[in-house]
């Protein structure tokens, strides 16, 4: 069974964040619970995790607009991978609506799909999800850890806004 490797890490303005990575590459991000769901989970801040920490933090401190992290999707369906990947089309500081976000991944009737798809991403702030909003500007939901609070989306939209 493979070890996965986990610390907690806390962010100016976020919170804290559990980090984990599965040989060298992060492969999850939570909000301030351990994601205990994960089979041998290991907790130790390995240089991997050191180094992905400091990307987040240069960018939640607008330092950057991109992550030098290796990643990889351990969990999620191929249609989920496919558009989480997506996210990464969606340019830095600015947003798309979940009908916009479907059509830009050539599934303009899967709307609904793709938001499901979008909620479950293990990866935010990496892969930008908070950068999906409603059509009628309506920040829509943020379940990168916190169910129905969307103060972190709206934080990390403000901050690329902000850094643009």
């Amino acid at each position: 069974m493979d070890k996965i490797y986990y610390f907690d890490y806390n962010f100016e303005g976020i919170g804290s964040l559990f980090l984990y990575s599965k040989d060298e590459k992060l492969v999850k991000i939570s909000f301030n619970k351990l994601d205990q769901s994960i089979d041998n989970l290991i907790k130790e801040e390995i240089d991997f995790l050191s180094s992905a920490k400091s990307s987040i933090d240069q960018y939640l401190k607008g330092e950057t607009k991109t992550f030098d992290i290796d990643t990889e999707f351990i969990f999620g369906t191929k249609f989920q991978q496919h558009v989480w990947n997506g996210l990464l089309k969606i340019p830095y500081g600015t947003t798309i609506s979940y009908r916009g976000f479907a059509e830009l991944l050539n599934k303009p009737t899967g709307q609904r799909a793709v938001a499901n798809a979008n909620s479950k991403n293990p990866l935010p702030i990496v892969f930008p999800c908070h950068r999906v909003i409603r059509a009628n500007g309506g920040l829509g939901g943020y379940l990168g850890g916190y169910l129905g609070d969307v103060s972190i989306k709206q934080q990390l939209l403000t901050l690329e806004k902000n850094a643009t």
